[in-house]
């Protein structure tokens, strides 16, 4: 996954949504290195790749630590994908109609 994709699976996943679901991506834990990337992405501190691992690991994006975060954080937000309703109250209109489809 491209780190373009992942940057949008996250503006798609929204700090409110995820405050109501029991994950492991909370908002606001920021001890976790799991929150670090996702926060770091979320707010545009993060540009690429390489910006995320620097920050995290003081490596580049080729670190196996890295890797590995990355795909952490991918498979969680995917699996949060399943758990929030299409009915939920922070939904678009068009998040509604494309979840229908």
């Amino acid at each position: 996954m491209h780190f373009e994709n992942l940057k949008e699976m996250i503006y798609a996943i929204t700090k409110n949504k995820l405050k109501d679901i029991d994950i492991p991506v909370k908002p606001g834990e920021r001890n976790t290195l799991i929150n670090q990337l996702y926060d770091g992405i979320s707010k545009g501190k993060f540009k690429s790749d390489e910006d995320a691992a620097a920050a995290i690991f003081q490596s580049n994006a080729k670190d196996a630590r890295y890797k590995r975060l990355r795909q952490r954080l991918i498979r969680q937000l995917i699996n949060v994908v399943f758990l929030i309703g299409e009915n939920h109250s922070r939904f678009s209109n068009y998040a509604s109609a494309v979840s229908r489809t």
